[in-house]
């Protein structure tokens, strides 16, 4: 199969089956399947989707787990050689979709694609092209985080496609080769809830030698909230993914470090911080050279990226750079462990 639309879903009523709706509509020239992903949703919106759409086919967890683990299970059961992920509110335009994956196929699965991304008006179910986002920006060192303009992007020229480089990944509308995503080891399992899955999958991809690339010609609107309407994110969890991700990234030298931040708050934070912290990396005070307990790969690639200038080319001039450590080394430092398993058979 060409294509995998894998949508993560939870809780999301009727904006659930619009954005298959909307996909339908738009991709019926596509090789494709639906994969929808369910967070333990309970207001019905599954059932109404698989009512309409009987095509789809749906996974689901008992228990919500959040956003990463969420996409990591659509990723497990697609069958598709691309992998398109979208919001469970989301609305592509007209060959937007097919778009993305002709640039994936273009570039030969070396780099993630995403897409404009202007405003959608769920009420009315239309995109506002007025407000469009284009890349993405962090700063690493407090994960901040925010859009950055088209003229502030670096072109990038590949045959006669032009293609601008986005220094960080936003997750509600992305495509990937199937290849690069397991070589990337896909959304982090371990995250809580909500918060930072798609910056650190973005990370990720430089760190190891690929790219982030916008293509302005693909528009897939998203459904922009001020305020969680249809779930909680507990501040901890957030905390906890992005305190999880510095520990699994940044080694261990001596004097204080983040690690020693993130061991201080394990041993001294509030019950939950400490309840967060202990799903996500067990124990925090790990001794140098031995990887946390996690299913996917450790490495030290900020530490490298700071010295490489990196922080300062994503958060302050939002232009594409080229780090002055090679790729090669930077990949070096990913020390595997055995690859996700993907699951086919039991979807419904």
């Amino acid at each position: 199969m060409r294509v995998s639309i894998v949508v993560a879903a939870h809780n999301e009523g009727a904006w659930l089956w619009r954005t298959i709706s909307s996909c339908v509509e738009t991709c019926s020239h596509l090789d494709y399947e639906i994969v929808v992903a369910d967070d333990a949703s309970f207001d019905g919106s599954m059932e109404e989707a698989k009512r309409r759409f009987s095509q789809i086919r749906v996974v689901r967890r008992d228990t919500r787990e959040g956003a990463s683990p969420t996409k990591a299970l659509g990723a497990e059961h697609a069958r598709g050689e691309v992998l398109v992920f979208l919001d469970g509110h989301t609305k592509p335009e007209y060959g937007a979709v097919a778009c993305l994956v002709e640039d994936v196929e273009h570039l030969n699965g070396s780099a993630i694609v995403i897409p404009q991304i202007p405003v959608l008006d769920a009420p009315r179910w239309k995109n506002d092209f007025k407000q469009a986002g284009h890349g993405y920006f962090l700063n690493l060192a407090s994960f901040a985080c925010g859009w950055r303009d088209l003229s502030k992007l670096r072109g990038v020229q590949h045959g006669r496609k032009q293609f601008y480089e986005s220094p960080a990944l936003i997750g509600c509308a992305l495509a990937v080769h199937r290849e690069l995503y397991d070589k990337l080891w896909g959304f982090d399992r371990h995250m809580r809830l909500w918060g930072v899955e798609d910056l650190d999958f973005g990370l990720k991809c430089w760190l190891m030698g690929s790219r982030i690339l916008h293509d302005p010609q693909a528009v897939i609107g998203h459904r922009f909230r001020t305020a969680f309407d249809n779930f909680s994110a507990p501040l901890e969890h957030v905390v906890a993914n992005q305190c999880g991700w510095l520990g699994r990234t940044l080694p261990k030298p001596p004097g204080p470090t983040g690690w020693s931040v993130v061991g201080s708050v394990t041993q001294h934070g509030s019950p939950s911080i400490r309840k967060a912290f202990g799903h996500m990396s067990g124990n925090c005070s790990r001794p140098t050279g031995q990887a946390p307990n996690r299913s996917g790969p450790t490495c030290m690639p900020i530490a490298l990226a700071m010295s490489s200038g990196m922080p300062s080319a994503l958060a302050s001039r939002g232009r594409g750079w080229k780090p002055r450590v090679s790729p090669v080394r930077l990949s070096a430092c990913f020390k595997p462990r055995q690859a996700p398993a993907r699951r086919q058979n039991t979807a419904d």
